[in-house]
């Protein structure tokens, strides 16, 4: 595997302060976590970008199984398409941009949803755009390669599970705010990493078994208050900021292809019925919607770098 690259600074603000959380140096794993002391973001510091390897879903065995996901990943996205083309499209086509678009199952629920929208996906994993031509996608491999097309801008792009991945997330966002329309929207979910060492915790009892506290290739671990900070520092505004649970109908499934059973089912039983989750801030995914501020994305600080690169991808 290609060697990891330590960071001179915060991706989100720069600072050079840093608090160890997590680290592990052994012939399986090799993780170190960190925590900002300036901006209080966390981080994988060293690093391996998905961008430095030949091809992330070939390097990484948990990209294995997605493939056999893309049906349950469909059922998933299905509500949450209706919901905002409801909300933000009602009756009218446009343009849709699915960044990190993995094996296709949002570009599939989507061309389903709606035939009438041009579809795009950005997709750098060699084997993963080679399945996405075959469906009939129009593919390309970075925001570079997508800018130097032209077109029309955007009026959704979708990162869904990706910018967690990303070695730059602010750079990275404010280049897509370029190729979007100025009545269009981002969408982002990410894992949500509040409560960081007590959620591992947790999870580690619910599985019985002991496991590394994030995906190797999480670079960035957000919490809704760091999500909020980097798409402010991209500019965005933050039109709607809400928690997923573990417990959304067919989210296992979608994740890891099985049906809940034993401890796990009782678990995700208990919370449908109380939303605790919610209400002490631990739910397992953050969601939001952006739009563009009216004024120019700021110049990258200290740490970030402008280029922007491809993403990594959960799909």
């Amino acid at each position: 595997m290609t060697e990891s690259a330590t960071m001179a600074g915060c991706p989100l603000c720069g600072g050079r302060k840093e608090r160890v959380l997590f680290e592990e140096a052994s012939a399986v794993l090799r993780m170190r976590i960190v925590r900002c002391g300036d901006c209080g973001f966390m981080f994988q510091n060293p690093r391996v970008s998905e961008l430095m390897l030949e091809d992330a879903h070939a390097e990484f065995t948990e990209y294995e199984r997605y493939p056999a996901l893309q049906e349950a990943k469909q059922r998933l996205y299905e509500p949450r398409i209706r919901r905002i083309l409801t909300s933000f499209f009602p009756q009218r086509p446009g343009r849709f941009l699915d960044f990190g678009a993995g094996y296709g199952a949002m570009l599939q629920a989507f061309r389903q949803a709606r035939p009438d929208w041009e579809l795009v996906g950005v997709e750098p994993s060699a084997r993963a755009g080679l399945a996405l031509s075959g469906q009939g996608f129009e593919i390309r491999t970075s925001i570079e390669e997508l800018a130097t097309c032209g077109g029309a801008p955007f009026d959704w792009i979708n990162l869904d599970n990706v910018l967690e991945h990303l070695d730059d997330p602010v750079g990275s966002l404010s280049a897509l705010r370029n190729l979007l329309a100025r009545d269009g929207i981002v969408f982002i979910e990410v894992p949500n990493e509040s409560f960081f060492r007590l959620r591992y915790r947790l999870n580690d009892w619910v599985r019985g078994s002991s496991k590394a506290p994030t995906f190797p290739g999480h670079l960035n671990l957000f919490t809704p208050r760091t999500l909020r900070r980097a798409a402010g520092l991209a500019g965005f505004r933050v039109t709607e900021l809400r928690g997923v649970s573990a417990a959304e109908p067919g989210r296992m499934e979608a994740l890891f292809g099985i049906e809940p059973a034993g401890r796990l089912l009782a678990i995700l039983r208990l919370l449908r019925w109380t939303r605790l989750d919610h209400l002490i801030g631990m739910t397992y995914f953050t969601q939001c919607i952006l739009q563009p501020l009216e004024v120019p994305s700021p110049v990258p600080g200290p740490g970030r770098k402008s280029s922007s690169g491809g993403p990594g991808r959960q799909g």
